[in-house]
């Protein structure tokens, strides 16, 4: 009953927007001002990391989780950044903008604004019907201008999108209505199809000309903007990730990631400011939420590459990380994954989503968590997914030991096993620890392939030091409700743990020698 009950209020928070006629509540005012101050935080402030906000890509009306639902969570409390598609065409923009958008400005709500791929301009008829030397597309060794975009191609194009975009009638209005945001998160879904998808085709230079194209791009759109939102605008894009997930899975990663010897892996640091990194259970794929092929698994590629390489290139570097189970109920082309976990007799819920997602956010403390689902989906029908984002996210805020291991832990690496995917990883980053999964006695005997199943899913963060230390340890267990599983956490020991779905976290003394765990706190 107290779940059904609690369903209930989050439905009515989430699909209730009133008329924004009422003063802010005494709660809803503390709200944003939690928000404001982390989305304003720099990724590498000195007092910690900045908390972590959550946001969808599916923002189309009138089923979708759209911008007036997300203003209204966070009057309910919760730690959300309001995202606003600026790519549907005969919005009511009363409704679907100015609305929401000004009852954000009288809170002092950050904003992020979502839309398809920027360049895909490029590709359109008026720029690949241009003289061959003067498209930007892609011309082939025949003459054919093909729907790809070049990294050789006359450059200035790029600009000109990029005003295009910002310059439009439609961000002129936004810019009118909410005329000072603290921040502004411009949030491409970064998809257009570009050439050099093979080392064997890859024109020369490919990533040095993406690189200067883009960075014009970026540029033409921070020019279109209004001074006072050009100094609080950050630009970032779907699937820009600190090193590829898929980092030494198998032979070709280094062609399918375009990396060149000598570059760093995330090459996007210097052109945009920063990236949401997919954390995803793809439909097309055999990826798994619990076999060595996982997120979690693959995740674990980011982490070094953050500390070592993005962080230190750019310390202000929006990492986010975009989650879905690959439910795909809109299409029959590819199976669902829910539907292939069902023919293998697994039940998947939102529980056990939960599990993951609060994985993959205290492995690589991303600065948001972005839900995505199909446009076509409706909010109703996938809102215990989405709830599940929402708390995982509200219990940094709320729970005083979460929010400082959060803030300070260090990641505890394994000290003596190796990341499983190990194929051709370049000699500079050989030795850097990629390995962050801790021992448990429910282990599969090695070796491991990629089909490999793990029981249970364990990580720590490590604070203060010797002989006073402290660890926050997070196990979860996606096939079992739960599992008493023994994790050896170094520097600690052994620590007697009990594994849920949902997943669990443990705070271990060093002093005390105290493994203790930490209840949920209530939610809203």
């Amino acid at each position: 009953m107290e779940r059904a009950a609690l369903l209930l209020a989050f439905m009515a928070s989430l699909f209730s927007w009133g008329d924004g006629d009422d003063p802010p509540t005494e709660l809803a005012t503390a709200t944003a001002a939690q928000i404001r101050a982390e989305a304003s935080r720099s990724s590498s402030d000195p007092d910690g990391a900045p908390l972590p906000l959550a946001s969808h890509w599916n923002g189309k009306p009138p089923d979708g989780v759209v911008p007036a639902d997300l203003v209204a969570l966070v009057e309910a409390g919760h730690h959300v950044l309001p995202a606003f598609k600026i790519d549907i065409p005969n919005l009511d923009r009363d409704a679907y903008f100015r609305k929401p958008l000004e009852r954000a400005r009288e809170l002092g709500l950050p904003i992020s604004l979502v839309s398809t791929q920027w360049e895909a301009k490029l590709l359109e008829p008026r720029f690949r019907s241009l003289p061959k030397d003067e498209t930007p597309c892609l011309v082939d060794r025949l003459g054919n201008v093909k729907p790809q975009l070049s990294p050789v191609g006359p450059i200035e194009h790029w600009h000109r999108v990029g005003q295009e975009w910002t310059g439009s009638m439609l961000l002129a209005r936004l810019q009118t209505w909410y005329p000072d945001p603290p921040f502004v998160l411009f949030v491409s879904n970064n998809e257009a199809p570009t050439a050099a998808l093979g080392a064997d085709r890859r024109p020369a230079g490919s990533n040095a000309g993406f690189r200067a194209r883009y960075a014009r791009l970026l540029d033409g759109m921070r020019q279109g903007l209004d001074r006072s939102w050009r100094t609080k605008a950050r630009f970032i894009g779907y699937n820009i990730q600190p090193a590829p997930e898929f980092l030494g899975r198998w032979s070709r990663w280094r062609v399918h990631a375009r990396y060149q010897d000598g570059q760093p892996m995330n090459r996007w640091t210097g052109v945009w400011d920063g990236g949401s990194a997919p954390f995803y259970t793809h439909d097309w794929s055999k990826i798994t939420d619990h076999t060595v092929w996982s997120p979690q698994v693959q995740a674990m590629n980011w982490v070094p590459f953050l500390e070592r390489e993005t962080y230190r290139r750019d310390p202000d570097w929006w990492h986010e990380i975009s989650v879905w189970d690959g439910d795909k109920n809109w299409t029959k082309k590819n199976e669902s994954k829910r539907a292939y976990y069902r023919s293998r007799g697994q039940v998947y819920t939102a529980e056990r989503y939960r599990g993951m997602v609060q994985f993959g956010m205290w492995l690589t403390r991303p600065r948001l968590v972005r839900e995505f689902r199909h446009y076509s989906e409706t909010a109703r029908d996938q809102s215990d997914y989405f709830r599940a984002v929402l708390e995982s996210v509200d219990r940094v805020h709320e729970d005083p030991t979460l929010r400082r291991f959060w803030r300070k832990g260090k990641l505890v690496s394994h000290p003596t096993r190796r990341h499983p995917y190990q194929v051709q990883i370049p000699p500079p980053y050989r030795d850097w620890p990629r390995w962050y999964l801790l021992e448990t006695d429910q282990d599969p005997q090695r070796p491991w392939k990629l089909e490999t199943r793990l029981p249970v899913y364990a990580i720590a963060r490590v604070l203060g030091k010797a002989p006073e230390r402290e660890w926050l340890l997070y196990t979860h267990s996606p096939l079992d409700e739960a599992r008493q599983a023994s994790v050896a956490v170094p520097g600690f020991g052994v620590a007697e743990v009990r594994a849920t779905i949902s997943g669990t976290f443990h705070l271990l003394s060093e002093t005390q020698r105290t493994v203790t765990a930490i209840a949920p706190g209530a939610t809203r």
